[in-house]
């Protein structure tokens, strides 16, 4: 399967999710760029997100030659001990740094954060169901105007399996997922209700603020 459309964990678009967190990345705003990048992270795309920083790190703080290595360390660890915090503590010590300056000749501070620093961006199980969005879809991002409202609406869940959580909650609740109809089927209506009663979301439902902010429209 190939799309331009990909839903992640809280339904968010994934591109527009991506730019907005080069923006805030580039902005030096750490809180934003914590929920940006850990929602494509828990979105089961850690590989991606990670390629996708360091492609802004590599382009621009390459006036900041130590902090590329104490970065490209922290990747590394990653890589062996797949730990969450690690990559919190690559966007808090880029949040430190000003693209637009230059590294000092001193030696060089960097910031490590705990697990529990990331307790805040962990997927979140809201109830009621429903009020999901509401409650955890807590920044607009950088506005796209994309007209594509009605595949958010209706067919949400089939875009949402590009992300690997979505693709095995799907599977989880025998869903298949078919890309001739762009639509999941379950095998049965129990599995069907069951699934909807731990992730239906309903984002048809929701207010149309908060329809525009995962869509990241004007």
């Amino acid at each position: 399967m190939n799309t331009n459309i990909v839903f992640t964990r809280y339904l968010y678009l994934k591109s527009g999710v991506l730019e907005s967190l080069e923006a805030s990345i580039l902005k030096n705003d750490y809180q934003e760029s914590l929920f940006w990048a850990y929602e494509i992270y828990f979105s089961g795309l850690e590989d991606e997100i990670f390629e996708f920083i360091f492609g802004i790190i590599e382009r621009i703080y390459t006036n900041h030659p130590k902090l590329v290595n104490f970065l490209k360390k922290k990747r590394k660890e990653w890589e062996k001990d797949k730990n969450d915090e690690i990559l919190g503590i690559i966007i808090k010590n880029l949040s430190l740094k000003s693209h637009l300056s230059n590294e000092g000749t001193g030696r060089q501070k960097y910031i490590i954060i705990k697990p529990t620093d990331i307790d805040d961006v962990r997927n979140k199980e809201i109830k009621p169901v429903y009020k999901t969005l509401k409650t955890v879809c807590i920044y607009n991002g950088v506005k796209k105007h994309l007209k594509a409202m009605n595949t958010f609406r209706e067919r949400w869940l089939f875009y949402a399996c590009y992300s690997p959580i979505w693709k095995t909650r799907v599977l989880e609740y025998n869903g298949v997922i078919d890309s001739e109809k762009k639509t999941v089927i379950f095998s049965n209506d129990d599995d069907q209700e069951n699934f909807y009663d731990h992730y239906g979301y309903e984002p048809d439902e929701q207010n149309l603020e908060i329809q525009r902010r995962c869509m990241f429209s004007l």
